[in-house]
C-alpha cells in the first residue's frame, strides 16, 4: 500500500507514514464512535450546568442570605468542621461557581488543539 500524500510504500497496519510522518487515515471504529458520542454528551452536560448556574445565580444568591450549612469532611465518619451562613455562604457559593467556570474553560482551552487536529 502507498501513502495518500507522498506515495511512500507502507505496511497495512501502519498508523503513520514513514516517509512524510503524517497520520494515515484509519477506519471508523465502534470505539471512535462511542468516544465521540460520550464527548458530545459530556459537553452538553457541562454547558447545560453552566447555563443553569448563570440563569439561577441571582435567585440562589438571594436565597442564601437566610440559609446555613455545615462544612464537613468525610473520613470513616462525617466530621463537621464549622457552620457557614449569610455572607460567608454566599461567598462560598460564588467561589464554587467561579471554580466550575474556570475548570470548564480550562478543559476547553487545553483540548482545543486536539479537537482541531482531529
Amino acid at each position: 500500500m502507498a501513502c495518500d500524500r507522498c506515495d511512500w510504500n507502507r505496511a497495512a497496519g501502519d498508523r503513520f507514514c514513514s516517509g512524510c510522518g503524517e497520520a494515515l487515515r484509519g477506519r471508523i471504529t465502534l470505539r471512535l464512535v462511542l468516544g465521540s458520542l460520550l464527548c458530545l454528551i459530556c459537553t452538553y452536560i457541562i454547558s447545560y450546568e453552566l447555563i443553569g448556574i448563570a440563569v439561577l445565580f441571582p435567585e440562589t444568591l438571594n436565597g442564601l442570605r437566610s440559609a446555613s450549612t455545615y462544612i464537613f469532611i468525610i473520613v470513616p465518619t462525617i466530621v463537621y468542621l464549622f457552620e457557614i451562613g449569610g455572607v460567608a455562604l454566599q461567598t462560598y457559593f460564588v467561589l464554587l461557581v467561579a471554580a466550575c467556570f474556570v475548570s470548564a474553560f480550562f478543559l476547553l482551552g487545553t483540548s482545543r488543539k486536539t479537537f482541531t487536529r482531529q
